[in-house]
């Protein structure tokens, strides 16, 4: 009996030795594992940059031969509008800074020659927006389109005509 003890002893010892032997071998692979990771994700951050910049350079490239880039046109800047607001009992008022990008110089030209006509026109289309459509950022993209529209009727514009408006921007827009 004594015997088994120690043989079964011996046998736990080697076993036990085996699993420290094996513990160990796993602890070593460990810290290797890490590093073959943390230099494959480096390879692949740097592989996905010059991919990422491969293809900003063969975009700017495309650019360049691309000859349909915006162009902005001639701007005319108004002086300020000030108007009442409608349905507001002349308490509340609306300052407007518009400018026009056209499409040519003989665009911006025609604006100058006939900017009364085209403030008139304005004047008449701020002075019947409520206060809801004003303060409604929709309601403006709006007011941008219909002031588009009247000033193209003020200068007698077709709507394919060359030297027409292409946007209209508030460079200033104050509700008091």
């Amino acid at each position: 009996m004594k015997d088994l003890r120690i043989q079964s002893a011996a046998d736990a010892g080697a076993y036990a030795g085996q699993e420290k032997t094996a513990l160990g071998s796993r602890f070593k692979r460990k810290p290797m594992r890490i590093i073959l990771a943390i230099v494959l994700l480096a390879v692949s951050i740097v592989c996905g940059v010059f991919l990422y910049n491969g293809r900003l350079r063969g975009q700017a490239a495309e650019n360049v031969k691309n000859p349909q880039l915006y162009r902005p046109g001639p701007i005319y800047s108004f002086e300020p509008f000030v108007v009442n607001i409608a349905e507001t009992n002349a308490t509340r008022y609306l300052r407007v800074g518009v400018s026009v990008e056209c499409g040519s110089k003989r665009a911006h030209a025609r604006i100058a020659q006939n900017e009364l006509r085209i403030r008139d026109r304005i004047l008449d289309l701020l002075c019947a927006q409520s206060i809801e459509e004003l303060l409604d950022v929709s309601g403006r993209d709006n007011l941008r389109e219909e002031m588009a529209v009247k000033i193209r009727e003020a200068l007698g514009d077709k709507e394919d005509s060359a030297d027409r408006i292409t946007s209209v921007y508030f460079s200033e827009f104050t509700i008091q």
